[in-house]
């Protein structure tokens, strides 16, 4: 999903896309959180290297706001929108769960998420073709 939304950004603004606000709709507020990921992978693996760019460290409703803020590069993609917007909430809500054991995931929800990336899956082939 990075590589897909990061290819299209670069095609259309550049490959300094990611510091764009316009582009992006991150605030300060976001870029801090991002940072503070960012360091915070460093520090739990100071000997492995990481990538110093921002976007790596966004999660999948991060993802869908760059999507949203930039519809009319992606709304051939993403296609039907409606459906699509709602997997990235989808996704988003049980996203906790799997990253965080403490509050497992359910065996129907687990499915239910691999079903709809199946989508997501299917919308980056479809694009990969051309």
């Amino acid at each position: 999903m990075r590589q897909l939304i990061d290819a299209i950004l670069r095609r259309n603004y550049g490959l300094d896309w990611q510091e764009n606000g316009n582009i992006t709709g991150w605030g300060k507020k976001k870029k801090d959180e991002l940072v503070n990921r960012l360091n915070q992978r460093k520090s739990q693996f100071p000997n492995e290297s990481l990538s110093m760019r921002l976007f790596d460290y966004s999660y999948i409703l991060d993802l869908k706001n760059i999507v949203e803020k930039n519809r009319n590069l992606f709304k051939s993609i993403f296609s039907p929108w409606n459906d699509m917007m709602a997997i990235f909430d989808l996704i988003g809500k049980f996203r906790n769960k799997v990253m965080h054991p403490g509050n497992p995931i359910m065996k129907h929800q687990h499915y239910l998420c691999l079903g709809v990336c199946g989508e997501f899956l299917l919308a980056i082939e479809h694009w990969n073709k051309g």
